[in-house]
């Protein structure tokens, strides 16, 4: 009750924060809880209760990963730098909005974040960072920030890991500091982030997908 539907755990082999709502993952996050694990979940409301009963145990390996429901297009997006990395999954739900969905949204969880970690996330339109974003539909008009920061200036690179998106459309990068364009799906992007950066540098655009289409300023 006044819960929201997102778990977030510390996995320390990233290291980074997990999350997973609705069959979605990231940085390793499943749906299964191991036992005596640390975890942590959003209230929204005032007395919020969380119940965890017997029939919600299950035998399964902790390592396995449920399938993301067919009928959801979704895709996954990976920032690295200094030798380590954050992801940001999308996915399209008829329920969910452009702004903060207790419901398909996960919030991003950067506090006392490591040394080097890049934390990457998506901005909803209330001005919320998002590790797992669920949108009401993809089209093209769809503009979503991204932000990208870290505490190491150097090279960076944000490539598109997977997708189940039909070839119609094509997902361009906008980055919006040196006016450059880069079709993902064609290749990743590679980039100089300097530790100062904190506002959204990056755009995401969904786009006609042609032949012509490349990386270009």
């Amino acid at each position: 009750t006044n819960m929201a539907n997102a778990i977030y755990i510390w996995n320390q082999s990233v290291p980074g924060w997990t999350s997973y709502i609705n069959g979605f993952g990231t940085n390793g996050g499943t749906q299964y809880i191991a036992s005596s694990q640390g975890f942590l979940v959003q209230a929204f409301a005032a007395s919020p209760s969380l119940a965890v009963t017997e029939p919600v145990k299950s035998s399964a390996n902790p390592g396995f990963f449920k399938t993301a429901p067919a009928q959801q297009i979704s895709f996954r997006l990976k920032a690295e730098g200094n030798n380590k990395a954050d992801e940001i999954i999308f996915h399209f739900d008829a329920t969910a909005t452009t702004a903060f969905d207790y419901g398909t949204d996960a919030r991003d969880l950067y506090a006392d974040w490591p040394t080097g970690i890049p934390n990457f996330s998506s901005v909803s339109t209330d001005n919320l960072d998002l590790s797992i974003n669920g949108l009401p539909e993809l089209n093209q008009d769809m503009v979503v920030p991204l932000r990208l920061f870290t505490n190491i200036s150097g090279n960076h690179n944000i490539a598109l890991e997977e997708t189940n998106m039909q070839q119609t459309s094509c997902l361009v990068l906008e980055d919006t500091y040196n006016n450059v364009f880069t079709d993902l799906e064609d290749t990743s992007y590679t980039f100089n982030l300097s530790d100062t950066t904190q506002a959204p540098r990056f755009l995401l655009r969904s786009e006609e997908h042609t032949s012509e289409l490349q990386s270009h300023s």
